[in-house]
């Protein structure tokens, strides 16, 4: 899977490029810290019900990679789960060559390296 990344930096300067994350397909638990988790409709996004980490099984297979949240099956049912209060399998690979262009102005007052090695 690939994803394009842009940040906009002071409304100038923008700055591509091509990140490659590796599908996710397991949530091994629950990020440092968090006791507990809450769950939310996969179909409209209503919340369920909060599990305290002790009532939640891991590993959890990820049925869909949304932006923000896993879809897992917990009780038999699809729920969403907030990606930032669990640990994953997801490996990001930010190896390779930015895409840096300028297109709103050539007049920059901000900049960036980028988050590749050799920024841009």
């Amino acid at each position: 899977m690939n994803i394009k990344v842009s940040c906009l930096i002071v409304g100038l300067s923008l700055c591509s490029a091509i990140v490659s994350a590796d599908n996710v397909s397991t949530v091994n638990g629950l990020a440092e810290g968090v006791t507990s988790l809450d769950l939310f409709d996969a179909t409209n996004g209503s919340y369920v019900k909060t599990l305290e980490a002790v009532d939640v099984n891991f590993p959890l297979a990820v049925l869909e990679d949304q932006e923000g949240g896993y879809v897992v099956m917990i009780d038999g049912k699809k729920v969403t789960i907030a990606n930032s209060f669990v640990v994953t399998d997801k490996v990001f690979d930010v190896s390779g060559e930015p895409d840096c262009n300028n297109s709103l102005g050539n007049n920059s007052t901000a900049s960036t390296r980028g988050i590749t090695p050799k920024g841009c």
